[in-house]
């Protein structure tokens, strides 16, 4: 016969049991029964501890008030019979009730009381637990940063535990708090190690909480078919232990991912099923996501008076439940509906909240949103200098996420791009429209996985580290402005953030605290208003007047084109809002055309056209031919008419980024019609000079690769090719000089190499061109230092005497743009201005092994071929490639690609 205190064992033993196997209503019936038996007896510890684990069962069963009205009768008993260890427990189980309740601020508050109480009684165990909680709890709250503070402290501790069970959970919640900073092959890492420690415990709820976490990580990558996967697996898991606050979530969840595969009505179902529970459970925080969510689908089916709706309801109840993230996400989506409405002040007014909060909370992705949708208004309103300031932010702040995704392998990479591309589109089109092309070129190139995977490009970093888009001089005065109001605005949130989770405030932290709380306020007010004085500084739009005034003295070419022989035009060119001006001079007459197209069309055509130019598998003639109506079409005849040979071309604005040789008339190319050279005024005075007879040449290169820059081997053999005797490697060059190649190539060299009278100077290395500033954009030398614009435009005529410079590197004759759309000079025009009568630059990356090739054919035609000029040498060296020659080697370059970035600029004779 039993005794009642071994009855009462027995039976709480067996209700741990069914707890364990998830069947919680037959556990809490032997709870109560084994409770009853340990009153009768006066065991006041074992009554503790049956109370505590019938609330626990309660709360497994999302019973809240059941749940906390069991954890209240067995505190005091706990700390009656002094029992410091289970004490410590029901705090820490308190402060899981309110954290399946949404009220994160009681959890932290029972969870940081729980805390002492374990570390004094000594059970590291459970001092884990309650670490895992208190992570948790911080990052519901959005508080991330603290959040995985907190998690990798306990870490270690479980695992020197081997408490498996609380290592799975910390991992889990660990996982969770990465994803949210947007560090994603860390978050997916340490979530499988947590789904298989859960699986191999057998822990069916804590699998499904994995595999919910799982499945955001997917959606966050865009990979939206796993994570519907995944989410019905979680799904099944909650409604087999019957855990509603699970069930849910899982619902939610699988609405989004309907929601993002255009499946509406299934979408609506899901979220309105989660709605319900979530409401009767009393979650105003989860409840408030799921109305974000409905939301974005009432506006996908045009329902705009329920999306407000849902919508505002969605910011209070975020609010109410300090759910600071949600109450973010619910901003910027209401800012999106009043500008889906044409309200922009209202729009703009809401996403500033929105991005003001995502700052102080530090959720990264939430800033990134807020940026991209204040880019949005300002565009759709008007001010596109504004937008695009708020959109390179916004894709600074992407690409930095994107660094996070880098590790989880090729298709989880670009379903994260794929999933932010149209922000990348919009920055970009925002920056053609206002003629920054490199700029808006730039922000494409982010958006490729590997650029140019094919051939070895000179110039540029690795293609597997992308560069954020640079910031111009401007602009970066206003980035550190808007961070310095942003970093005011998330301090005084970080401090009020701490002191509103302590369960009870001294009278100095309650006065500290409404002194934050106006602060707040008034940090708030003022990166507002920051905000709003960076906006009216971004007016300022680029001028035309110098092309103008250039156009007024067009009829003084008249001379100069005389004087340069039989067959030489100058071409000027102008782009107004609604036409394009083409200006053409020959010896005996000034003809002034148009082609009724505005400057942002013009534009936009030749952006497409140069990324048709730079992908060698496409064809890129039609492109070519509508540009080629577009600058040759108004003045076809009139070329006829003069016989025009040699076309000297003075671009404006985007056409200085459009490699004219490579417009195509429906049969030929333009290099295979014309000589195409371009001039400056500051060349006007040197195009008639004539060549020094007898070219010595000075080569300098770099072969080797460098920290972020490939090796280019085939610059040794240019060289070698191009330049003989004194140091050259070779005999075989097609001129005598000197060589300086990789670790001889350094800026002391090149200056007294320099002081030596060298006609021609052809560098071969790598040019890194950051689209706006001086200071960072520079040429690669040998020794693996960098000589920047800045440096270069220092030296005084450092070209002096140089008949040709020849830069065998990318993006040499392409310029920098300022903020208001200005451009200032390039690697090209800058060794113009600093004595160079010519030179070869190139508008694009270039292939290292085609290169080689025309170079060294440029350089035979031009010295075996008596009275050959550079322009047409050049010419017949690009023909070579895009013709062929029945050479199979060459024949594989005749896409203009590889021919057409070279342009002549200067003295062409």
């Amino acid at each position: 016969m039993h005794r009642p205190q071994s009855v009462g064992v027995e039976l709480n033993y067996l209700g741990l049991i069914y707890k364990q196997a998830g069947s919680f209503a037959q556990a809490n019936q032997f709870f109560t029964q084994a409770l009853d038996s340990f009153r009768r007896t006066k065991n006041r510890l074992a009554e503790g501890q049956t109370l505590d684990n019938l609330g626990q069962s309660y709360l497994s069963l999302s019973q809240f008030d059941q749940a906390l009205a069991r954890f209240n009768e067995a505190l005091p008993i706990r700390r009656e019979v002094k029992d410091r260890r289970g004490e410590g427990v029901t705090l820490n189980n308190i402060g899981n009730l309110y954290m399946g309740k949404g009220a994160y601020l009681k959890a932290i508050e029972f969870f940081e009381k729980a805390l002492p109480v374990l570390q004094q009684a000594d059970v590291p165990d459970e001092e884990v637990n309650t670490l895992d909680g208190l992570g948790g709890a911080y990052s519901m709250l959005s508080r991330y940063d603290k959040a995985k503070e907190i998690l990798e402290q306990a870490l270690p501790l479980a695992r020197q535990t081997k408490n498996r069970q609380a290592e799975a959970a910390i991992l889990n919640n660990l996982g969770q708090t990465l994803e949210s900073l947007g560090k994603y092959d860390q978050a997916m890492n340490t979530l499988n190690q947590a789904l298989a420690i859960k699986q191999e415990i057998k822990d069916r709820p804590g699998e499904s909480a994995c595999l919910n976490n799982l499945g955001a990580v997917y959606m966050d990558l865009g990979q939206f078919s796993e994570a519907e996967k995944t989410y019905q697996a979680a799904l099944a898991i909650s409604r087999e232990i019957k855990d509603r606050s699970g069930e849910a979530s899982g619902l939610g969840d699988l609405g989004i991912a309907a929601v993002s595969q255009g499946d509406y009505s299934k979408a609506i179902g899901y979220l309105e099923q989660a709605l319900t529970i979530f409401h009767e459970l009393g979650n105003a925080g989860a409840e408030s996501s799921v109305l974000n969510n409905l939301s974005g689908v009432y506006d996908k089916l045009g329902q705009s008076g329920k999306q407000f709706a849902v919508l505002e309801n969605a910011v209070s109840l975020a609010h109410q439940a300090g759910n600071l993230s949600g109450e973010s996400v619910a901003l910027d989506n209401l800012g999106s509906a009043y500008l889906g409405k044409r309200k922009y002040a209202q729009a703009i007014s809401r996403h500033q909240q929105a991005l003001a909060i995502a700052r102080s909370i530090k959720d990264p992705r939430a800033e990134a949103g807020a940026l991209a949708s204040l880019m949005t208004d300002f565009r759709l309103s008007g001010k596109p200098s504004q937008a695009i300031l708020f959109g390179k932010l916004s894709v600074s702040s992407w690409e930095k996420i994107r660094t996070g995704a880098r590790a989880l392998g090729a298709e989880s990479r670009k379903s994260f791009i794929r999933e932010q591309a149209d922000i990348y589109r919009e920055l970009a089109d925002l920056l053609i429209s206002q003629g920054r092309v490199s700029e808006g070129s730039r922000i494409l190139d982010l958006l490729k996985e590997q650029e140019y995977t094919q051939f070895i490009q000179r110039g540029g970093t690795e293609p597997a580290q992308p560069a954020p888009p640079v910031l111009t001089s401007e602009e970066s005065d206003w980035e550190f402005r808007y961070q310095e109001g942003a970093d005011r605005v998330a301090a005084a949130a970080a401090r009020r953030g701490q002191l509103r989770a302590q369960p009870s405030l001294t009278p100095e932290q309650t006065r500290e605290l409404k002194q934050l709380d106006s602060e707040s306020e008034q940090a708030m007010a003022l990166f507002q208003k920051t905000l709003t004085e960076l906006e009216h500084e971004a007016q300022q739009a680029p001028s035309a007047a110098a092309k103008i005034d250039e156009l007024r003295e067009s009829e003084g070419l008249m001379q100069d084109v005389h004087d340069l022989g039989p067959g030489v035009v100058a071409i000027c060119t102008l782009a107004g809002e609604s036409k394009l001006h083409i200006v053409l001079i020959t010896p005996d007459i000034v003809i002034a055309r148009e082609y009724p197209i505005g400057r942002t069309a013009l534009a936009k055509k030749v952006a497409t056209f140069r990324g048709s130019l730079q992908a060698p598998g496409t064809d890129p003639r039609p492109l070519a031919r509508d540009l080629y109506d577009i600058l040759i079409g108004p003045i076809a005849k009139d070329l006829n008419d003069a016989h025009a040979q040699i076309l000297m071309w003075s671009l404006d604005g985007t056409l200085r980024y459009l490699p004219i040789s490579a417009l195509y008339d429906g049969q030929k190319y333009l290099v295979q019609r014309f000589c195409n050279v371009e001039f400056t005024l500051a060349s006007r005075t040197r195009l008639a000079v004539a060549p020094v007879p007898g070219w010595k040449a000075l080569g300098v290169g770099v072969s080797k690769a460098a920290p972020g820059f490939t090796a280019l081997p085939s610059v040794t053999e240019e060289l070698n090719d191009i330049v003989h005797g004194e140091n050259g490697k070779s005999n075989l060059g097609v001129l005598p000089g000197k060589l300086l190649l990789n670790e001889e190539f350094t800026e002391d060299h090149l200056k007294d190499s320099l002081r030596v009278s060298y006609p021609v100077v052809h560098i071969a290395s790598h040019f890194e061109l950051q689209p706006d500033s001086e200071d960072s954009s520079f040429l690669l030398l040998g020794d693996g230092t960098h000589l920047t614009l800045t440096q270069l435009s220092l030296i005084p005529n450092l070209f002096a005497n140089v008949d040709l410079l020849t830069l065998s590197a990318c993006n040499t004759a392409v310029g920098l743009t300022n903020a208001s759309g200005g451009e200032w000079e390039s690697l090209g025009m800058i060794a113009q201005r600093k004595g160079a009568k010519a030179i070869i630059a190139t508008l694009w990356p270039v292939a290292d092994d085609s290169t080689t090739l025309l170079m060294q054919q440029f350089y035979r035609l031009h010295e075996s071929e008596h009275g050959i000029s550079k322009a047409e040498a050049l010419r017949r060296a690009q023909l070579t490639l895009l013709e062929g020659n029945s050479d199979p080697t060459r024949a594989r370059f005749a896409h203009p690609f590889f021919w057409a970035p070279f342009v002549l600029i200067g003295n062409w004779k």
